[in-house]
């Protein structure tokens, strides 16, 4: 697919353009785009956004937050730039930093359940499982059909050994999406906690071939 020609000046068309580049993850024609973009307005809050966007897709994530700081300095009080800049540091294991963002933003919006799930997630990494179920308790309520969400809660119910109530999460995830590995591998190794050998293999070797990238298979030769 070739590049659309505008008017190298019309920045509103550009940032068109490089926002559906993004959206078609042709992540180089949409830097390109957005880079000009800044060019023609260096206060473009959204073109940071998108590129900060951009970088993640990339894994280039300290650009990212170069980004990203930057659209903060043009609107300090967008929840959305800065539920971001939570969610790189989360990526980045840098998990206070990640918390201190994602909290700001949950106070900037508290009706954003991704926002509240990412904060969520952070507690479960570092070991803090009741705010951790407070904060997807929260987002569950908040969208009731997102998978990703209540397959967090159920790891979280996993990990703290309240497995009936995992297996309930992981199977309503399942329903909603039956291609999501982590929600199928987590009900597996559920499955393993409580001596259900049968079905731990069944899911362990259904997540491996749905993400061999990730390390079911280790679970499974296990």
């Amino acid at each position: 697919m070739g590049s659309i020609e505008l008017n190298p000046s019309d920045a509103t068309s550009i940032s068109q353009r490089g926002e559906a580049y993004r959206l078609l993850e042709r992540y180089e024609d949409a830097r390109s785009d957005l880079n000009r973009v800044i060019e023609l307005n260096p206060h473009d809050f959204s073109a940071y956004v998108s590129l900060g966007l951009v970088n993640l897709a990339q894994d280039r994530n300290e650009e990212a937050l170069a980004k990203l700081a930057r659209a903060i300095e043009l609107e300090p009080n967008n929840a959305y730039a800065i539920g971001l800049v939570g969610w790189t540091n989360r990526i980045l294991g840098r998990h206070q930093e990640a918390l201190l963002s994602l909290n700001h933003a949950i106070e900037l919006n508290q009706n954003s359940a991704s926002t509240i799930a990412s904060c969520g997630w952070v507690y479960l990494q570092i070991g803090w499982y009741d705010e951790a179920l407070t904060d997807l308790n929260r987002a569950v309520e908040l969208d009731e059909t997102n998978t990703f969400i209540i397959g967090d809660r159920g790891e979280t119910y996993r990990q703290m050994g309240r497995y009936d109530e995992a297996l309930t999460d992981f199977n309503r995830a399942i329903e909603l999406d039956e291609t999501n590995a982590f929600t199928i591998g987590g009900r597996g190794e559920t499955c393993r906690q409580m001596g259900r050998d049968k079905e731990t293999l069944a899911d362990l070797n259904h997540a491996a071939e749905l993400d061999k990238e990730d390390d079911w298979n280790l679970l499974v030769e296990g």
